[in-house]
């Protein structure tokens, strides 16, 4: 079992904590957190849900139906992938406070980081995909360096979603410096 070294301040905080043990305090203050996190993640869900006025479910079912009106717009795309996000984040945290899965997967991005690894891996795959495929949109795994086409945000992530269903991707519009343009 890995040892916690932790300093004389932070041990003295913890016994505000409720809890026998500082084992139990600990898993009480992950839990408390994850609840926190599974709260903030359900208002944000709500919002969506009251701006479309239905469940992502339905509205992910327009979308295949072609009923949701701007479907293409730049804050139509971001509110559905958001929103899909989302989801994700609540079953993610359901699991989780429900221990179906180990406390090793949640992670914090470096967004710098993040941002660099997507533009060196790009760097590499942009003479395989220009001009063939200029104006599609790639998702790259960049722990990887695993990349996903599609003509769309939503369907290069979708692809993406398929394989590692639990990870961020570093999208890019082939052969444009931005995903969206803002006019």
């Amino acid at each position: 079992m890995p040892t916690l070294a932790v300093s004389r301040d932070v041990l003295d905080l913890i016994e505000y904590v409720e809890g026998d043990t500082i084992k139990d305090k600990l898993i009480g203050l992950v839990t408390a957190d994850l609840a926190r996190r599974l709260r903030e993640c359900k208002r944000d869900i709500d919002d969506f849900e009251l701006k479309y006025r239905m469940t992502f479910a339905e509205f992910a079912e327009a979308w295949e139906g072609d009923e949701i009106p701007n479907k293409w717009s730049h804050q139509v795309e971001r509110d559905y992938m958001i929103w899909e996000g989302l989801e994700a984040e609540k079953r993610k945290w359901l699991a989780e406070s429900k221990g179906g899965r180990k406390m090793d997967r949640i992670y914090q991005i470096n967004r710098e980081e993040f941002g660099s690894k997507g533009d060196r891996i790009y760097e590499k795959i942009k003479p395989l995909l220009e001009p063939e495929h200029e104006g599609g949109i790639v998702a790259i795994e960049v722990e990887s360096g695993d990349y996903f086409l599609g003509e769309t945000v939503i369907k290069a992530g979708q692809k993406a979603k398929e394989k590692y269903p639990d990870k961020v991707f570093y999208f890019v519009r082939i052969g444009y410096p931005a995903v969206h343009v803002f006019r």
